[in-house]
């Protein structure tokens, strides 16, 4: 989340530049705000499976392409339960 947080400093520079009236941190500001949303925008979604017992729970996988991990999922209800289920958003 640090693009985040460089979006929200950013526009606290530029807030402040508007309040004390200096050009400098209204510059730095707007940059800080566009990098961070830029940050933010190209940034892809991790997709992970959770495996959960009784006493434990356990990241088996992970990776940014959905589809292989539905992939991963499918498989193993179908092993378990004879036809894929789909059991929520990833």
């Amino acid at each position: 989340m640090p693009e985040i947080t460089l979006a929200v400093f950013g526009a606290i520079a530029i807030y402040l530049s508007l309040a004390f009236r200096s050009v400098d941190n209204g510059i730095i500001g707007i940059l800080m705000l566009v990098l961070g949303i830029i940050i933010a925008a190209r940034t892809k979604a991790n997709y992970s499976m959770l495996i959960t017992t009784a006493a434990v729970e356990h990241q088996a996988e992970s990776s940014k392409d959905e589809k292989y991990i539905q992939s991963i999922v499918d498989a193993i209800n179908e092993q378990f339960l004879g036809s894929p289920q789909y059991s929520g958003e990833l």
